[in-house]
């Protein structure tokens, strides 16, 4: 037991102490760049100009951060020496710099293959047609591998670069666009400040498409060639999101915003200051289109442009303010363009998420000082600053009351702190300014401290007094000593429509109220706007929940009841969830969470309602998503037969990958077989399909599936879709015979040195995954002479996995990968909206 908790102790970032920013030293005022780049050699030479200007105290000497590169000279007007020892250039001045005095220092640098920071995608035997493609990734602490700087978001300062490429290669970066290709150069310049994380270069082979110019600004979307007519399908709604982000937070900041795609990007977006970054698949086809949308990222990543590039959270451990309102204002747009049932399923999907995984005996909130490495901070599992900061801020807009006023305080944060670093009390202070009233105890309980309340309620009638009688118990951890304390609404809706909505006040381990509404009502509906992130379970007549699944007053009502009707078992309980997942009326999240529930039930019956569902033509793509997945989870001949139908052809590739993941699960027969076999040939969009026809016949423990995993795995497939492969073969080892897991073995010890990093460390990882002694040699020589950092960390762990042998450094893999997907999905978490 104590063993598992120190897994769980390094698996959830649980640092060994307190982290402080460093010293800017100075005031930065400008970073100017001129750089030759040789894409071919993985290479470029530099001379960076370093403007700053002195603090209230003599500068004897200026360290900055600068990694892997060759420092040539250092020149200065008042400059006597430097001293670059790979990490962090030192350079000393003759005498030290007088106070609040200007100055700048030119740096002549080279950069050869940097270990991080700066990506390069060439073609290549194996992907002869991939075009040339080079970009960087500073989040959060990676452009020092490309560029000499105080690496750290507690100075602004403005940034230029000019840039010059080989014929045929095109140059995107930050700010205003100087020059565009001639003689091979480019040149861009920044006219505010931002911080140097947010610095970006992209280069390559590109099609610019060039929307019409947005108030003025530079509006381009930069695609893989060939790829110009399908731009729009993924942001076509840029410029409604830039009118509506910027009546509700104050004009867009910058002089233009370009999005580019890129190849070998391993997040989903990346909000570099006017130039956001984006993977390669957020590009899609018409097929792809279908019950997608990129959308999500679209408006996350535009958001960053003022929620972490125009103010920038001031240590990682308030990165909350950047990633917390970046996802917010994704769901707020999404209320704005698509209405108000998509918002809700948004916040409350968002709510059930982050409240399943809150820890209230964690040491810290969603401000969290204490980590290890600043990516710790974006993979947090407990507090996560993207979903928690995103649910926290929902809040807020409840408690606040008036929309209005909660939009105000916001555009008062951003016009007050416009180009500067913050600290989570700045926003507090807003709010208070604007609203006059005191919001210590809201930031104190939901920001600074862990936890989520669960809550239990149970309903009376007291006929004699014409009341409803509720008790509410929190059986949170530490409840008795230190309950939540929430005004917290309860909408009662009597037989004829009418309804009356009551504050009960929670502020101990057990609270009880009475309702005095006359007559019994035909429902009621605890906290019906989501104005707390909860655990509920609520113990009310029957007749109540079903009402409230189709006639709740709100949709976050009417969405907690469809939920609590998956614990039902009754007949009553699957008709009702059966009406709402067939009426194609209905907003399509509720037609989803019926979907969910009947899958959730665990019933012969409630399966039967799938079937129904998926029979009757659920019309909403992401609703059919859900039906078909849930009818996964059934091992059954009624549900294979409808899986199989779905699976051989679908209009949307997302619900025909669901329904082969599905069949992974079912008894094997000879049609699923040869299905699953069939659809591993499929190359549609991400190769989506015949990822899921590998991991169903993983799934199964097909030796059949051993060919298309591997080829789904090696070098040469699509990025993203090749760590299906090494899943696949990971989980089909255990079934095969020694001869196969040699081959199998062999095959995955010839790819840890794999050119991507990314499946490098997934190979060592498989291997480990295998626990098979044979791989130990081979591993042991990865730890100890592989270049990459990760991929050394991850046969480290691999090795401890396989000599354990007991099982406990498998779940510290299983959660770390987890982790590892955490990230991946938010951003940097993004949170992408394809299924």
């Amino acid at each position: 037991m104590k063993h598992l908790l120190l897994i769980a102790l390094l698996v959830f970032c649980v640092a060994a102490g307190r982290q402080y920013a460093p010293d800017p030293q100075v005031d930065y005022t400008h970073l100017a760049l001129e750089i030759d780049m040789r894409p071919s050699e993985k290479a470029f030479d530099a001379v960076e100009t370093l403007s700053f200007k002195t603090l209230g105290v003599p500068l004897a000497s200026l360290e900055l951060d600068a990694v892997g590169m060759t420092v040539g000279s250092v020149e200065g007007e008042h400059v006597a020496s430097f001293r670059h020892d790979g990490e962090r250039l030192l350079v000393r001045f003759e005498e030290p710099l007088e106070p609040r005095t200007e100055h700048e220092i030119v740096i002549e640098y080279a950069v050869v293959d940097p270990a991080d920071g700066m990506k390069f995608a060439l073609p290549d035997e194996a992907y002869p047609d991939r075009p040339l493609h080079v970009h960087t990734q500073g989040q959060p602490e990676s452009n020092r591998h490309w560029v000499i700087c105080h690496d750290y978001p507690n100075d602004f300062l403005t940034t230029e670069m000019k840039v010059t490429v080989p014929d045929g290669l095109k140059v995107l970066a930050n700010g205003e666009q100087l020059a565009a290709g001639e003689n091979g150069v480019w040149h861009y310049r920044m006219q505010k400040p931002h911080v140097t994380y947010l610095m970006s270069l992209v280069v390559g082979e590109f099609d610019v498409v060039r929307d019409d110019d947005w108030r003025g600004r530079r509006i381009e979307y930069w695609v893989p060639p060939g790829r110009a007519d399908d731009a729009d399908r993924t942001f076509g709604r840029t410029e409604h999101m830039l009118d509506w982000m910027s009546d509700k937070l104050g004009i867009y900041p910058w002089e233009a915003y370009s999005q580019s795609v890129v190849y070998l990007f391993e997040s989903g977006g990346m909000e570099n200051t006017t130039v956001t970054t984006m993977f390669q698949e957020c590009i899609v086809d018409e097929r792809a289109a279908i019950g997608s949308t990129l959308d999500g990222l679209v408006a996350h990543e535009l958001a960053h442009q003022w929620f972490g590039d125009q103010t920038t959270c001031r240590t990682w451990g308030h990165l909350w303010l950047n990633e917390g309102f970046a996802t917010f204002l994704d769901h707020a747009w999404h209320e704005a363009y698509h209405g108000p049932d998509e918002y809700a399923y948004e916040v409350f999907v968002n709510m059930r998420r982050n409240g399943e995984r809150d820890d209230g005996d964690a040491e810290y909130g969603l401000v969290w000082p204490e980590y290890d490495k600043p990516i710790d901070t974006f993979r947090r599992r407990v507090c996560n600053p993207y979903g928690k900061g995103a649910a926290v801020i929902h809040m807020l807009r409840e408690f606040t009351g008036d929309d209005d006023a909660f939009w105000e305080a916001l555009k008062l944060f951003q016009t007050r702190h416009a180009h500067t670093d913050v600290e989570t009390d700045e926003l507090r202070h807003c709010f208070e300014e604007v609203t006059g009233r005191s919001y210590d105890r809201f930031f104190q309980q939901w920001i600074y401290e862990p936890g989520t309340p669960k809550l239990h309620v149970t309903y009376a009638w007291d006929d004699a007094a014409g009341a409803v009688k509720l008790t509410f118990h929190q059986t949170q951890s530490g409840a008795a000593d230190e309950p939540f304390i929430h005004d917290y609404p309860v909408t009662c809706v009597m037989p004829d429509g009418q309804s009356q909505t009551f504050n009960v006040t929670l502020d101990a381990e057990r609270n009880d109220a009475t309702l005095a509404t006359g007559k019994e009502p035909a429902l009621v509906a605890l906290d019906p706007e989501a104005s707390m992130i909860q655990l509920l379970s609520f113990d009310q007549p029957l007749a109540m929940t079903l009402r409230q699944a189709t006639e709740g007053p709100t949709a976050f009502a009417r969405l907690r009841a469809i939920e609590r009707l998956a614990t039902s078992g009754s007949d009553e309980a699957v008709d009702t969830l059966l009406e709402v997942a067939t009426d194609n009326e209905r907003h399509w999240s509720f037609q989803a969470e019926a979907a969910r529930s009947l899958g959730r039930m665990d019933d012969r019956g409630a399966m039967q309602g799938l079937l129904l569902a998926l029979a009757d033509g659920i019309s909403h793509p992401r609703a059919r998503l859900e039906a078909v997945e849930q009818l996964g989870n059934y091992r059954d001949a009624l549900a294979s037969k409808m899986l199989v139908a779905i699976g051989s052809a679908d209009a949307s590739i997302y619900v025909e990958a669901a329904a082969l993941a599905g069949l992974g699960k079912q008894a094997a027969t000879d049609e699923i077989v040869a299905l699953l076999l069939d659809k591993t040939n499929d190359d549609g969009h991400g190769l989506r399909v015949r990822s899921a026809a590998v991991g169903g016949l993983a799934n199964l423990g097909l030796a059949a599936g051993i060919e298309p995993a591997k080829a789904l795995a090696d070098y040469g497939t699509s990025f993203r879709a090749r760590t299906n492969g090494f899943t696949a073969l990971a989980t089909l080892y255990p079934t095969l015979d020694d001869d196969q897991k040699a081959a199998v073995r062999l095959f995955l010890e010839g790819l840890v040195n794999d050119p991507q990093e990314r499946h490098a460390r997934n190979a060592v990882r498989a291997l480990g995954d295998t626990l098979d002694e044979a791989a130990l040699p081979r591993l042991r020589r990865v730890a100890e002479s592989a270049e990459r950092e990760s991929v050394v960390a991850a046969a480290k762990a691999s090795i401890a996995q396989i000599e354990s042998g007991n099982g406990e450094p498998r779940l510290l893999r299983s959660l770390q990968e987890r982790l590892d997907r955490l990230e991946e999905s938010f951003e940097s978490e993004m949170r992408v909206e394809v299924p």
